[in-house]
Protein backbone atom coordinates (compact mmCIF):
# COMPACT_ATOMS: atom_id res chain seq x y z
CA UNK A 1 0.00 0.00 0.00
CA UNK A 2 1.45 3.37 -0.83
CA UNK A 3 1.22 6.31 2.10
CA UNK A 4 -0.03 9.38 1.70
CA UNK A 5 3.51 10.85 1.33
CA UNK A 6 4.30 8.99 -1.15
CA UNK A 7 0.97 9.28 -3.03
CA UNK A 8 1.44 12.68 -2.49
CA UNK A 9 5.02 12.83 -4.56
CA UNK A 10 3.85 10.75 -7.41
CA UNK A 11 1.26 13.18 -8.19
CA UNK A 12 3.92 16.45 -7.97
CA UNK A 13 6.41 13.87 -10.26
CA UNK A 14 3.85 13.12 -12.85
CA UNK A 15 2.21 16.74 -12.60
CA UNK A 16 5.19 17.83 -13.22
CA UNK A 17 6.53 16.13 -15.72
CA UNK A 18 3.01 16.78 -17.46
CA UNK A 19 4.01 20.23 -17.40
CA UNK A 20 7.19 20.03 -19.38
CA UNK A 21 5.75 20.31 -22.99
CA UNK A 22 3.80 23.60 -21.74
CA UNK A 23 6.93 25.09 -20.34
CA UNK A 24 9.10 24.00 -23.23
CA UNK A 25 6.45 25.87 -25.55
CA UNK A 26 5.73 28.79 -23.28
CA UNK A 27 9.37 29.72 -22.12
CA UNK A 28 12.42 30.63 -23.77
CA UNK A 29 15.42 28.15 -23.53
CA UNK A 30 12.35 26.12 -21.61
CA UNK A 31 13.78 22.93 -22.44
CA UNK A 32 16.44 23.08 -19.48
CA UNK A 33 13.60 24.86 -16.87
CA UNK A 34 11.01 22.16 -17.38
CA UNK A 35 13.83 19.20 -17.14
CA UNK A 36 14.74 21.22 -14.47
CA UNK A 37 11.23 21.33 -12.81
CA UNK A 38 10.67 18.02 -13.39
CA UNK A 39 14.06 16.24 -12.19
CA UNK A 40 13.51 17.70 -8.27
CA UNK A 41 10.79 15.90 -7.53
CA UNK A 42 11.59 13.17 -8.91
CA UNK A 43 14.94 13.05 -6.97
CA UNK A 44 13.24 13.53 -3.60
CA UNK A 45 10.72 10.45 -4.85
CA UNK A 46 13.71 8.74 -5.39
CA UNK A 47 15.11 9.06 -1.76
CA UNK A 48 11.85 8.45 -0.24
CA UNK A 49 11.94 5.14 -1.87
CA UNK A 50 15.55 4.53 -1.53
CA UNK A 51 15.42 1.09 -0.14
CA UNK A 52 12.55 -0.20 -2.50
CA UNK A 53 14.28 0.94 -5.40
CA UNK A 54 16.53 -2.18 -7.36
CA UNK A 55 18.98 -1.00 -10.18
CA UNK A 56 21.34 -2.85 -12.41
CA UNK A 57 24.99 -1.38 -12.97
CA UNK A 58 23.74 0.02 -16.69
CA UNK A 59 21.11 2.03 -15.06
CA UNK A 60 22.85 3.40 -12.32
CA UNK A 61 25.75 4.98 -14.58
CA UNK A 62 22.66 6.04 -16.72
CA UNK A 63 21.37 8.06 -13.95
CA UNK A 64 25.30 9.11 -12.79
CA UNK A 65 25.68 10.63 -16.37
CA UNK A 66 22.16 12.68 -16.11
CA UNK A 67 22.99 14.10 -12.45
CA UNK A 68 26.22 15.20 -14.10
CA UNK A 69 24.55 16.83 -16.65
CA UNK A 70 22.09 18.52 -14.25
CA UNK A 71 24.80 19.61 -12.01
CA UNK A 72 26.74 20.92 -14.79
CA UNK A 73 23.51 22.83 -16.14
CA UNK A 74 23.07 24.41 -12.45
CA UNK A 75 26.64 25.56 -12.24
CA UNK A 76 26.07 27.45 -15.63
CA UNK A 77 23.22 29.04 -14.45
CA UNK A 78 24.68 30.16 -11.48
CA UNK A 79 27.58 31.40 -13.40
Amino acid sequence: MISNSKLSMLKITAATSAMYPVISVFIGSGYNYGAVLAFIPALFACIANRGSININRETRNFILVLLAYFFSFVITVVY
